[in-house]
C-alpha cells in the first residue's frame, strides 16, 4: 500500500471519527435540551390547615414503600417501592402491617408471583387490587391481582399482553367491579403515557389517550429536598413523569387524574372513558381542567368530590375540590416524597413517604441494602382528616 493511500485512508477514517463525534454530540445536545432542561416548579401549596403536631408515625420500615391500602375494619396493606428495592432481604414485597410488623401479603410463599408491584386498592366489595408492572426488560408481563379480604384468596388474576399496560402504576376499579382504569405513565416522553381501561369480565383491555396533552408531561424539574434536580445520566435528562395519580368519584361518574410533571388537575366521565365507540379526538374534547395542583403522585377521593394529592416537593398532602380551589392539608419536614394515599376509618388518612430522591440513582440502579441502612427509616403516616364530610376511598 502506498504511503499516498495510506494517508487517504487516515483521513477517511478520521472524517468519519469526527462526524461521528459531531452526531453524538449533536444527539446528546438535543436531548440535554428537550428532555433535560426543565424549570422549577412553582410552590402552589398554602398554609397548611392542620399544625405540625397533625402527622402520626403509623410505621418505621426499612426499605421505602411505595403505595398503600387501608380497609374499613383498618387493615393496613403496603408495598416497598421498585425504584429502592426489588424486595426485602426474603425477596418479599407485598405486606400487611399486623401489630407494628411487616406480614409478607398474602403469604410468604405467594411473593414469588410479584415482581414489581405498584398500584393497589381496596374497592368497595373489599377486595385487595394489586398491579405488578412489567420489568423494562420485557421478561415479565404487567399482572393484576385481586384478593378477598374476607378469606384472603385470590379471586383475579390477569396477565396482560406485551405493551398493553407495560407502564401502568397506580389503579381505580369501578363500584361493580367489572372495569379496572389504570394510569401508564410514559417512559420520560420517549414512551407515551395513556390510560388503561381492562374489562374483567371480558378480559379486554384498550388504552386511551396516548399521547394526550393531559396525560403528558411539562418541562418541569423535580427538586429534592436538598434543592438539587431530580434527573438521569447526570442531569442530561430531568426525572419528568407522566400520568400517574388518578381517582374515582364514589358513585362512578368522574375520573381525575393528572401527572407528576404537570401542573393541572384534570377530570373525564366514566361514562365517556368507558365509551368504546369515541376516538381519542371525541374523547379528549370531553375533559375538563380542574385546577392547578401541587407536582403530586398519589392521590384520593373523599365522598364530598374532593382529591387528595400528594405534594412530592413540599412534604405535604393537599386537597382540591370539585371547582378547583386547592388548600394545603399538612405539611411536614419530616416527609422526604409522599407517595401512595388512602383513606381509612374514622376519617384518617394514610399516606406513605418513599423518599425517592434520597436514593434514586442515576442509571436506575437500585442502591445496596447498606445504603438504605443508612438512610432509614422510611415511614407510613396517617393524620386526622377533620374537615366535614366523611371519607371515601
Amino acid at each position: 500500500m502506498s504511503k499516498q493511500t495510506t494517508q487517504t485512508i487516515l483521513r477517511l477514517v478520521g472524517g468519519i471519527l469526527a462526524l461521528l463525534i459531531l452526531l453524538v454530540g449533536a444527539g446528546i445536545t438535543y436531548i440535554k435540551v428537550t428532555r433535560g432542561s426543565g424549570l422549577p416548579y412553582p410552590d402552589v401549596s398554602t398554609e397548611p390547615l392542620f399544625g405540625d403536631d397533625a402527622l402520626e408515625v403509623v410505621a418505621e420500615l426499612p426499605l421505602p414503600p411505595a403505595n398503600i391500602a387501608v380497609s374499613a375494619d383498618e387493615r393496613i396493606f403496603f408495598n416497598y417501592h421498585s425504584l429502592g428495592s426489588s424486595g426485602d432481604e426474603n425477596g418479599h414485597t407485598v405486606f400487611e402491617w399486623i401489630d407494628g410488623a411487616a406480614v409478607p401479603y398474602p403469604s410468604a410463599d405467594f411473593q414469588e408471583n410479584f415482581q414489581t408491584t405498584l398500584g393497589m386498592l381496596i374497592d368497595s366489595q373489599n377486595r385487595l387490587w394489586i398491579i405488578d408492572p412489567a420489568t423494562l426488560d420485557n421478561d415479565r408481563n404487567t399482572r393484576l391481582f385481586a384478593f378477598d379480604l374476607e378469606s384472603d384468596e385470590l379471586i383475579y388474576d390477569h396477565t396482560f399482553q406485551t405493551d398493553d399496560a407495560d407502564l401502568a402504576q397506580d389503579v381505580q376499579i369501578t363500584a361493580d367491579g367489572r372495569y379496572v382504569i389504570a394510569a401508564s405513565t410514559g417512559l420520560f416522553d420517549f414512551v407515551p403515557a395513556n390510560l388503561i381501561i381492562h374489562d374483567t369480565q371480558t378480559g379486554e383491555t384498550r388504552t386511551v389517550l396516548a399521547g394526550h396533552e393531559s396525560v403528558g408531561t411539562q418541562n418541569w424539574r423535580i427538586t429534592g429536598p436538598d434543592g438539587a434536580g431530580v434527573t438521569l445520566l447526570w442531569g442530561l435528562i430531568d426525572w419528568r413523569i407522566g400520568v400517574d395519580g388518578i381517582a374515582l368519584t364514589d358513585d362512578d361518574a368522574w375520573l381525575y387524574y393528572g401527572s407528576i410533571s404537570h401542573d393541572t388537575l384534570y377530570r373525564v366521565r366514566t361514562t365517556d372513558l368507558l365509551d368504546a365507540s369515541l376516538t381519542d379526538d371525541e374523547l379528549a374534547a370531553r375533559i375538563e381542567a380542574v385546577g392547578q395542583k401541587p407536582m403530586s403522585d398519589g392521590f384520593s377521593m373523599d365522598q364530598e368530590g374532593n382529591v387528595y394529592i400528594t405534594d412530592v416537593e413540599n412534604g405535604g398532602i393537599a386537597r382540591m375540590s370539585p371547582d378547583g380551589v386547592l388548600t394545603t392539608l399538612v405539611k411536614d419536614d419530616r416527609v422526604v416524597w409522599a407517595d401512595g394515599i388512602s383513606f381509612g376509618p374514622d376519617n384518617m388518612v394514610y399516606f406513605t413517604d418513599s423518599a425517592i430522591p434520597l436514593y434514586l440513582t442515576d442509571t436506575f440502579a437500585t442502591i445496596p441494602p447498606e445504603e438504605h441502612a443508612q438512610v432509614a427509616p422510611y415511614y407510613i403516616f396517617r393524620f386526622q382528616n377533620d374537615i366535614p364530610g366523611t371519607p371515601g376511598s
